[in-house]
C-alpha cells in the first residue's frame, strides 16, 4: 500500500511513544519514501500535549483494535471519538498545512463462541452486530472518515483464538465447498455494504 507515493508504516499504539517522535518521524521521512499511519486509541482519546504533538507528525489515522466488553457501546463510543477527531484533524491541517488521512476501522469478523477468556472482547458476538457497525461506519464515510475504507481486521489464530477466519482460509483452500461457511461468508457483508453499486 501506498500514499501519496510513499510506502506506508503503521504503527499500532502510537499513544506509547515519549519524547520526541514526532521529529524522528520527520526525519525518517526526509531520507526515505515513507508514510506513517497511526493507531490513536479512538475509545479513549488522548489530550496530552507531548501525544498530540507525536500525532500531528503522522500522515494519517486508523484503529487495529476495537476493545469494550458491550459492543454497542464500543460503536457508539467510536462514532462520536471518530467525530471529535475529524475536529482534531482539522486543526492539524490549520497548523501545518498537511492533509490527515482517517481510515474507519471495520471488524469483519463475528464471535458467537462464548469464549471468556477476555473482560473486552475484540469482535461483536453476531452477524447482526457487524452489519449495524458497518452501516454506522458508511454514513460517514466522506465526511468524519476519508471515502476509502474501511480498514478490515481479521483475526489471526493465536491472537482470536476462537475466530479464526484467516487461517480458516488458508486450510480450506483446495475444498471450495467449504469457503462460504467458512472466512469468506464475512465478506459478503463488505461486498454488500462498501462494493461498488452494480448497475444492470
Amino acid at each position: 500500500m501506498t500514499y501519496h507515493g510513499r510506502a506506508v508504516i503503521f504503527l499500532w499504539a502510537v499513544s506509547a511513544m515519549y519524547g520526541d517522535f514526532a521529529s524522528l518521524l520527520d526525519e525518517i521521512r526526509a531520507q526515505y519514501p515513507v508514510a506513517f499511519i497511526g493507531s490513536i486509541n479512538l475509545l479513549h482519546l488522548q489530550t496530552d500535549p507531548s501525544a498530540m504533538r507525536n500525532f500531528r507528525a503522522l500522515d494519517g489515522f486508523m484503529e487495529y483494535g476495537l476493545y469494550s466488553p458491550d459492543y454497542e457501546l464500543m460503536v457508539q463510543t467510536y462514532t462520536v471519538s471518530s467525530a471529535q477527531w475529524r475536529q482534531t484533524i482539522r486543526g492539524f491541517e490549520a497548523d501545518t498545512g498537511r492533509n490527515y488521512l482517517f481510515i474507519p476501522t471495520f471488524q469483519a469478523a463475528f464471535d458467537n463462541s462464548k469464549f471468556n477468556g477476555t473482560t473486552a472482547p475484540m469482535y461483536p458476538r453476531s452477524r447482526a452486530d457487524v452489519i449495524h457497525h458497518a452501516e454506522r461506519i458508511k454514513e460517514e464515510l466522506g465526511t468524519v472518515y476519508d471515502p476509502l475504507g474501511p480498514f478490515v481486521v481479521f483475526s489471526e489464530l493465536i491472537e482470536g483464538a476462537a475466530v479464526i477466519e484467516s487461517q480458516c482460509i488458508s486450510d480450506t483452500r483446495d475444498k471450495h465447498d467449504r469457503w462460504v461457511g467458512c472466512g469468506t461468508g464475512r465478506l459478503e457483508i463488505l461486498r454488500d455494504l462498501f462494493g461498488p453499486t452494480v448497475t444492470e
